[in-house]
């Protein structure tokens, strides 16, 4: 039976006290269909009560059933992205891995290729030096040192273990050539003073310097040296000015002459060159004025020749004004 409220209960009490003390039979009879009519009421109020907890309850089971279907369902979709996300992930990561085996495949190649080419080079440098020991020893020392200094100046920046095996194979050591490369650079008055004092230093030190020099235009270690023979009578003024270009420019229609050659490296005017020529041209006054001239205009008199010379030509220049 369904709660019962104050109100009904003294309604009842008041109905149980009528039905003991009543003896009509009729009250009683409708007392009692009041009492069963409530009893039926309240049942099926109470049942009432109970099925709406009921639905109620199922309600809330149901919402909160959905909710948890649609949190799974939320969760399995992000689920589902994620897997998407690392499959594409993990396509990518795939195809980095196939072009990475692809390069290190490449790359092994590449390598047996050097190393191939590495051999090549390896039995290439073993006859170039056979060839070259056995050139070396069927050559002079100077040809050598040529040979080498122009090997040197061509190689000396890329290759040089082979070029250290190949000047090994000439009787050299390469890191000499290294420190003079080094110790003279670019200055042309420092080599010009070793090679004009050549018992000095290697020779292979000088082929080096006068390659060095040739590749700067500043080779003129021949035309100074014409010009000490030209000095000491050793050639003619036909050679002279051969062996002397382009350094020295001799004017054919004046006296003038174009010297080039630093004036601290040119040989100097002797007093015994002076004499030797006065004494040697004497007879043919002409060809001894040509050569004061020159000479006058070329070198630079040692102390107390200056004036010698001057005296010199105003005499020559007499005799051969007398002869025309």
């Amino acid at each position: 039976m369904g709660r019962i409220n104050k109100r009904s209960e003294v309604a009842l009490k008041a109905a149980a006290e009528m039905l003991e003390t009543t003896r009509n039979q009729s009250v009683k009879a409708q007392l009692i269909r009041i009492v069963l009519d409530y009893e039926r009421r309240q049942q099926e109020r109470a049942d009432s009560n109970r099925a709406e907890r009921r639905k109620r309850a199922e309600n809330k089971e149901i919402a909160r059933s959905r909710s948890k279907v649609q949190e799974l369902t939320s969760a399995a979709s992000s689920k589902d992205e994620d897997l998407l996300d690392l499959k594409s992930k993990l396509e990518d990561t795939n195809q980095k891995i196939a072009e990475l085996n692809q390069d290190l495949t490449d790359a092994k190649k590449e390598a047996d290729t050097a190393r191939k080419a590495a051999g090549e080079m390896q039995d290439h440098l073993k006859v170039t030096r056979q060839i070259v020991e056995h050139v070396a020893r069927s050559v002079c020392a100077q040809k050598r040192s040529n040979c080498a200094a122009e090997l040197f100046q061509k190689l000396k920046l890329n290759v040089r273990e082979p070029l250290a095996q190949v000047f090994e194979a000439m009787g050299f050591d390469l890191k000499k050539w290294y420190s003079w490369d080094s110790e003279y650079g670019q200055n042309s008055d420092l080599m010009l003073e070793a090679l004009l004092c050549p018992e000095k230093h290697e020779p292979e030190k000088l082929s080096l310097l006068r390659l060095k020099l040739a590749a700067m235009g500043m080779d003129c270690i021949d035309a100074i040296n014409a010009v000490r023979s030209y000095r000491d009578l050793r050639i003619d003024f036909t050679e002279l000015k051969e062996l002397t270009h382009p350094h020295v420019t001799f004017f054919d229609l004046d006296t003038r002459i174009e010297n080039r050659i630093p004036q601290k490296f040119m040989p100097r005017l002797t007093e015994e060159a002076l004499r030797n020529a006065s004494a040697t041209m004497k007879s043919d006054p002409t060809e001894k004025l040509k050569w004061l001239e020159v000479v006058k205009k070329l070198l630079e008199p040692d102390s107390g020749i200056g004036s010698l010379l001057l005296m010199e030509l105003a005499q020559t220049r007499r005799v051969v004004d007398k002869s025309n």
